[in-house]
């Protein structure tokens, strides 16, 4: 029996989100959180997280500003 992996996506465009989730569901084991606000991301980063995977264009954040401060977070 296999685990699903778990994936964090942020996308501040909530179609997308939608998309995508639904898509990579219907054809693996992939189980899909979403957040829509990459400053609240950290919040939901937890014990058990597989995956994070982001947008790269978004208003208050990029992703790479995004991926920069999960990693000092982890550091911590």
């Amino acid at each position: 029996m296999s685990r699903s992996i778990r994936v964090l996506y942020v996308d501040d465009d909530p179609q997308s989100l939608d998309v995508i989730t639904n898509r990579c569901e219907a054809v693996s084991e992939l189980r899909f959180e979403t957040e829509s606000r990459p400053r609240q991301v950290a919040d939901q980063l937890h014990d058990g997280l597989d995956c994070l995977i982001t947008d790269y264009r978004m208003p208050t954040m990029d992703g790479m500003e995004l991926l920069s401060t999960v990693s000092e977070q982890r550091q911590q």
